[in-house]
């Protein structure tokens, strides 16, 4: 397993010896991971410090080479104290935390420094042998099942069957009997915990038929009348997309196609509430942080260490905050490093004062790439968190609902880093006016329009006058549901204001949109030059409708691709969905298994896939 590393700032750590004071001016700090060589160079005289995480009872060794200076290494325990010096270490750890090598040289030169274990071998010299795996079970399963995840039991028509994930990793398979021609439905959905249910159907051969995520709303995944192609044993397996928690497991088998009634998506307009932006249900995709989207995070034990990822560019300034649950017991410290591995920032929750919340507030980015942001809590202490980054003054938002045109809205954003979001609905062509107004004499608002994209329109913070934020007029492009969107403009206060927007000039309704029945969504993201495939199931003759919606804050232009039962592309689009997101309308040439393939092109990000059936 990876070992993520954790680096403090280090102000007055350690010497060469165990008997010298420790060095009056402040040590560089930088990463370090084992089993992965790190390069610097030293003047006469100078410290630098390298920081790693390690387990109580790890066996280490660490070894550093230069083509011109002798070296002498220090290590430093969690607690500050000096455990060994030489110009090599081996030594068990005695404790779990973030341990200190300092590298001191007599002469000036280059060096390279190496980290490794002395009781495992290197993971790039092993090749993994799968285990076997032999499972005993009632009746005959597939011979693949074993491939897909852990075989659970039977299903049969009409059951309903509880489970829990217990690893953000466990995937779980039920088989069912079926029959050539008979229909099957299965729903799944979450029970408890923040399990985000993923169902996926396999033909007796193995071959994926149709799989889904979210079209049931409310995170519930659904194979809505799938025809069963062939007699045999099908499999259903189930995953948590990365999280754990209970979930239920519904199943139908009819001999008649389930009546689905298709529907025209209203957009609500119901008075306004307030809503907390519900968490990630799930990490972030390979620990990487995604603008304004906070994440679920959890220190189950004392010196536990995390790190997340922030993809940032040159001129970025990063907003990031952690807030605790009411029943947490963890004290929260996090420390920032820039692409280049150097700390910029550390912060705790008394030293934001933030209303309780950890932040750090318009931290400013001089280059292009990852940020890593380490996360521990404070005295061993342990429990839930969560954290979030925006770009900007702020790092999540409020959801505050639909806002009616010429009505005011008095609001109040109560903590610093929180952004307010209202919702409207507006066809392409509409010109409006928006205003927010303080009225609190520290609350400064700035003022954004976003489209239904997530692409920012427009931007104020004192058209106005004084600290009143305006936007005169702007002609909206697209019919779609739109975003005002309010934050203090420097980060620093929270206070309340008054929103109102109205109409200019009004476009005529379009034609409603042709009702639907949505076959599967799905959340997901794609790494650049990768690609990911999604299975349905239709008949001839039927009318799909594929959206790929790229997540703000990505910069992805995803290639979307329709495949027949043989692989064969029958139509694909890379822009005209706008703003570089696909859109395709087809027909289907015949029964069967068709798959949607998802590729970015030269990018990578997070997106939301669409599968419909228009009528």
């Amino acid at each position: 397993m990876r070992v993520f590393l954790f680096i403090v700032l280090l102000s007055a750590l350690t010497a060469c010896n165990l008997n010298q004071p420790p060095p009056t001016a402040p040590v560089l700090t930088q990463l370090i991971d084992y089993w992965v060589p790190v390069q610097g160079q030293l003047s006469a005289g100078e410290t630098q410090g390298w920081r790693f995480a390690g387990s109580a009872g790890d066996a280490i060794r660490l070894r550093a080479l230069s083509n011109a200076a002798s070296l002498t290494l220090s290590l430093v325990e969690p607690g500050g104290s000096m455990l060994q010096t030489g110009s090599e270490i081996t030594v068990t750890l005695p404790s779990t935390g973030a341990y200190t090598v300092l590298v001191t040289s007599s002469e000036t030169g280059q060096y390279e420094l190496g980290l490794s274990y002395t009781d495992r071998p290197n993971p790039a010299d092993v090749t993994n042998t799968p285990i076997p795996v032999t499972v005993a079970v009632p009746t005959p399963t597939p011979p693949y099942y074993a491939e897909l995840g852990e075989f659970i039991g039977l299903a049969s028509s009409g059951s309903q069957i509880n489970g829990t994930l217990d690893q953000v990793d466990t995937r779980h398979i039920y088989t069912i009997e079926g029959r050539a021609n008979l229909y099957l439905t299965a729903s799944l959905r979450r029970a408890s915990g923040s399990v985000d249910p993923v169902l996926s159907l396999f033909a007796p051969g193995g071959l994926e038929l149709a799989a889904d995520d979210n079209s049931g709303g409310n995170r519930t995944a659904i194979l809505r009348g799938i025809r069963l192609p062939e007699n045999g044993t099908y499999s259903l397996r189930i995953s948590g997309d990365g999280f754990t928690g209970d979930y239920q497991l519904s199943v139908e088998l009819s001999s008649t196609e389930p009546v689905v009634t298709p529907v025209v998506t209203i957009i609500p307009t119901a008075t306004p509430i307030t809503e907390i932006l519900t968490p990630t249900i799930g990490p972030a995709q390979n620990q990487t942080l995604i603008d304004h989207i906070p994440v679920l995070g959890v220190v189950t034990r004392p010196g536990d260490l995390t790190r997340y990822i922030i993809d940032a560019f040159a001129g970025d300034r990063l907003t990031i905050g952690v807030s605790l649950p009411v029943d947490s017991t963890l004290r929260p410290q996090i420390e920032v490093y820039d692409p280049d591995g150097v700390l910029v920032s550390v912060a705790d929750v008394v030293s934001s004062s933030a209303g309780g919340d950890l932040l750090v507030t318009a931290l400013p980015i001089s280059m292009t790439g990852p940020v890593q942001v380490l996360l521990r809590g404070e005295g061993d202490t342990i429990g839930g968190y969560v954290i979030s980054f925006g770009r900007g003054t702020s790092r999540q938002e409020v959801r505050r609902g639909a806002a009616a045109d010429n009505q005011p809205y008095n609001a109040i954003i109560e903590k610093r880093g929180i952004r307010d979001s209202w919702s409207l609905f507006l066809n392409a062509g509409d010109v409006i006016s928006a205003a927010a107004s303080p009225a609190d004499l520290t609350f400064d608002p700035l003022l954004t329009l976003t489209g239904p994209d997530g692409v920012t329109l427009i931007t104020d913070d004192s058209g106005g006058g004084g600290k009143a934020a305006q936007i005169a007029s702007i002609a909206v492009p697209v019919s779609g549901l739109y975003h005002l969107k309010v934050v203090d403009s420097s980060g620093l206060n929270a206070g309340a204001y008054t929103l109102i927007w109205r109409f200019i000039s009004r476009n005529p309704t379009p034609t409603p949109p042709p009702p639907s029945v949505m076959i599967a969504s799905f959340d997901d993201s794609v790494e650049e030059g990768g690609y990911r495939y999604y299975p349905f199931q239709s008949v001839a003759g039927a009318r799909i409708r594929l959206r790929v919606i790229a997540q703000p804050g990505t910069n992805l232009d995803s290639v979307a691709a329709l495949l027949d039962s043989n692989g064969q592309v029958i139509s694909e689009d890379d822009d005209s969905g706008g703003n570089l997101n696909p859109y395709l309308e087809v027909v289907l040439p015949a029964d069967g298994t068709y798959t949607v393939r998802i590729n970015g092109y030269l990018s990578s990000g997070d997106y939301v896939l669409t599968i419909e059936r228009l009528y």
